[in-house]
């Protein structure tokens, strides 16, 4: 296939996708597409450069290469190359695990996925016997599942019904790590947008777009897609509307304020100003009286750092919008200080961690059980902290008594769309109305 060829039918993707999902121009417009044949199908670097193989693109049709060019773009979006990072994740079954995240969507928009060997490259969730429109983490944790109750156990062979790792070309192995055959675009090799490593033959020249460019796109897309289903109720995936809203609904508690009074009112600070002093470290103003014997030392001067817990009610009672209110919220508390995350129904999900940035709660968000927050209180018995904010619709099970010590300020957030709309108590703690 000839260049030309190659490049006529990579226009007519990029006009087709941005045609079809025109909320996705922020990111197809940093994109830079360059030719390159030794990359099997189509990769794209964490900068936002896709290299394509000329083959590859000219068997496509417009709506084929829309697919690829939305797919890649998406990547860049929910900037998975970070998030794989920060979750340590083996690369190429995260890769595996988004393309089963994105590759729904696209589907739903009425794209067909590109073919490879002749067969459909693409990845999805159905392959690991489960639900649409999850996030990359929950599929990458449930192949792992599925991966480790199909293991053999020891002196008996492998199962006749367990599944294999060569299943023909282009085809995923069911328990999620990608098969013995070519893989491509849409089916675990789209590059470093994905994965964060540049794959061989791959790289980010001097004048690619920056990080901060990359993250100022992929809010404008969120911001299109939101204000694409207002004016056109249907128009944004599911999964990728959800996405959109939850990166993108403000904070209604002025969470600021509130940790502050309670950082004044349960940590040792000096009263006007709210700071501590210590000896442990040379204050940048001892250059003014001078250093060595006879000159008076002076105290560096630091904000107290409360030790923050929140916990999110993941119940069965806890609707789309409510989930999506709490996060908003949480992410606030999070860009003020970092916090020791639990998601709770009637039990913990994983043990309590520490979030810095929203990222960090996606693989943590579990649930969809009974609705009990005592396993929560047990859980922060073992990890001592000096504020907790527990975000709930008010219908869940609580102790009757604080079981914390009493210098711990406890918030309430009730998400007002509950369907209890309620304070689980009135007894200890701070409530606070989110509508």
């Amino acid at each position: 296939m000839s260049t030309m060829q190659a490049e006529q039918a990579l226009a007519a993707g990029r006009y087709a996708a941005i045609k079809l999902a025109p909320y996705f121009r922020p990111v197809l417009a940093r994109m830079r597409f360059v030719a390159n044949n030794d990359v099997p199908t189509a990769g794209t670097t964490a900068k936002g450069i896709c290299y394509y193989n000329e083959a590859f693109i000219s068997t496509l049709n417009a709506k084929e290469c829309a697919f690829v060019l939305l797919h890649e773009a998406s990547h860049l979006w929910l900037r998975h190359h970070a998030r794989t990072a920060h979750y340590g994740a083996d690369h190429g079954e995260a890769n595996c695990a988004q393309d089963r995240a994105i590759n729904p969507s696209l589907l739903a928009m009425g794209l067909p996925a590109p073919k490879l060997d002749g067969k459909p490259c693409c990845l999805l969730p159905k392959d690991i016997n489960a639900p649409d429109n999850l996030s990359w983490e929950e599929y990458y944790t449930l192949a792992r599942e599925a991966e480790k109750s199909q293991a053999p156990k020891p002196g008996q062979g492998k199962p006749s019904n367990a599944p294999g790792k060569g299943n023909g070309p282009g085809t995923p192995d069911p328990n999620g790590k990608p098969s013995k055959g070519p893989r491509g675009v849409a089916n675990g090799q789209c590059g470093a947008c994905s994965t964060g490593k540049d794959e061989p033959g791959q790289g980010d020249p001097a004048d690619a777009p920056t990080d901060g460019e990359l993250e100022r796109a992929s809010k404008a897309v969120s911001q299109a897609m939101v204000d694409a289903e207002k004016s056109k109720r249907g128009s944004v995936p599911g999964g990728f509307l959800r996405t959109a809203q939850a990166a993108l609904t403000p904070p209604q508690v002025r969470w600021n304020q509130k940790l502050r009074t309670a950082v004044q009112a349960t940590l040792r600070a000096v009263a006007t100003g709210g700071v501590v002093s210590s000896y442990t470290r040379i204050s940048r103003r001892q250059w003014g009286l001078g250093y060595g014997v006879g000159s008076p030392i002076l105290p560096t001067y630091r904000a107290p750092k409360p030790r923050v817990a929140v916990v999110l009610d993941t119940s069965g009672s806890m609707r789309q919008a409510d989930t999506v209110k709490a996060l908003s919220e949480i992410a606030a508390i999070i860009k003020l200080t970092e916090a020791t995350f639990i998601a709770c129904d009637a039990r913990v999900y994983d043990k309590p961690r520490t979030v810095k940035r929203f990222r960090d709660l996606l693989p943590l968000l579990k649930g969809g059980g009974g609705s009990s927050f005592v396993p929560a209180f047990e859980a922060l018995k073992e990890n001592p902290c000096d504020i907790v904010i527990f975000l709930t619709d008010g219908d869940i099970t609580v102790p009757s008594s604080n079981p914390l010590p009493p210098s711990v300020k406890v918030f309430w957030a009730c998400i007002n769309q509950g369907y209890g709309s309620h304070a689980p108590t009135e007894a200890y703690g701070t409530i606070l109305k989110i509508d």
